[in-house]
């Protein structure tokens, strides 16, 4: 089994695009879901979906779509029911879960489907980063699709961010931060330590499993310095006595 079967083994990257940023007001134009299980894509799910309003410009702009090729698509509405029957035992993922959340949550909430942030993850792990945004972390990755503001790849985009940060913690041998971050949030008394289910957040689920594979990975090797309070082991202090042994004296010593 791969690390990153491991790691992530039946999660369902989530993207949407919307009219705009309001969730009390805008819709969602297009859904699209990656599911990936063993650490492997086995299935996708894109759809497009109708407004009830035109398109704004700037939306048209960025994500090529037009109200003429929406307007035989079936609503949210309609197509609730296949989302639902995909999503269900699913842990769901999603960078800046909670933009996803808002405009979905009834139907989330419907098939009780926990939800990991990798923008939260990826802050937790990599605080130095300048920006967390997806398209960031994509170039950081080196994962280019060129292509953006479309679901299905946003979150092809997602899940390839995740395997990359996860796979260079693993490289890096990371141990000591991931259990110091494990320690930290779990102590939280936030939605972090249990959801209503009183199961472990994805998050500190995923970070469990992270901390074993990293406990079955070999540890560096370093070299051990001499000090005075830290006794050399034998193979060592023999060598060490042998480069410092006394020199032979080359006078002729007389015997009685």
């Amino acid at each position: 089994m791969t690390t990153l079967a491991k790691l992530i083994t039946k999660h369902a990257f989530v993207d949407i695009e919307t009219t705009g940023l309001d969730s009390a007001h805008d819709e969602v134009i297009e859904v699209g879901v990656v599911f990936v299980e063993g650490g492997k894509v086995v299935k996708t799910l894109a759809q497009l979906l109708k407004p009830t309003r035109t398109l704004p410009l700037v939306i048209r702009r960025l994500t090529g779509l037009a109200d003429e090729t929406l307007a035989a698509r079936p609503t949210l509405r309609a197509f609730a029911p296949t989302l639902q029957s995909a999503l269900k035992g699913w842990t769901l993922v999603a960078h800046n879960a909670g933009f996803e959340k808002a405009f979905l949550v009834d139907y989330i909430d419907a098939v009780k489907a926990p939800m990991l942030d990798t923008c939260e993850l990826v802050h937790y792990l990599h605080p130095e980063l300048k920006s967390h945004s997806l398209d960031a972390l994509v170039r950081h990755s080196g994962h280019a699709s060129g292509i953006a503001h479309r679901a299905e790849q946003d979150a092809h985009d997602t899940f390839q961010v995740l395997a990359s940060v996860l796979a260079e913690v693993v490289h890096k041998r990371r141990l000591a931060d991931v259990r110091d971050l494990l320690a930290t949030l779990s102590l939280q008394d936030t939605q972090l330590s249990l959801t209503a289910q009183l199961e472990p957040h994805p998050i500190l689920s995923l970070l469990e499993r992270l901390k074993e594979v990293l406990e079955g990975e070999p540890q560096e090797l370093k070299l051990e310095p001499s000090h005075s309070f830290l006794p050399l082991r034998a193979e060592r202090r023999r060598a060490q006595e042998a480069d410092h042994a006394p020199p032979v004296s080359r006078h002729a010593v007389p015997v009685a």
